[in-house]
């Protein structure tokens, strides 16, 4: 098992955000995620965190190439309380890969907030 750490702080939408080189052959069986922001969220911010083999965020219907993706918002309550972190393990997958195949991670942001975004893609 070989795991690839991908990481970005997010103030704005980018496209091949991070990416990972693939060093061997091998299948893709899953992916921590953990999205946070750093401060205060305001009610409307929002982010999207995509991995691709794609190196631009993917937004049409039978889009190829996906592997994972991960959506995080602000939406504060009476007391001033919105979720602070997310953590989710996205498998088990099945995804084949080869030496040299590149992953990347695409982010839309909208809102004033700044995010942060690790990912661990485990490969067999």
């Amino acid at each position: 098992m070989r795991t690839y750490f991908l990481y970005y702080s997010a103030t704005a939408s980018a496209n091949d955000a991070a990416h990972i080189d693939i060093k061997g052959n091998g299948t893709i069986v899953g992916i921590d995620w953990a999205i946070y922001p750093t401060a205060a969220v305001a009610t409307g911010d929002q982010l999207v965190a995509e991995l691709s083999f794609n190196s631009t965020a993917q937004a049409s219907n039978d889009a190829a190439n996906m592997v994972s993706v991960m959506a995080a918002a602000g939406f504060l309550t009476t007391s001033g309380a919105c979720v602070s972190a997310l953590n989710k393990w996205a498998g088990p997958m099945a995804i084949p890969v080869r030496l040299g195949d590149r992953i990347c991670l695409n982010i839309t942001e909208s809102g004033a907030s700044t995010w942060v975004i690790r990912a661990i893609v485990h490969v067999r």
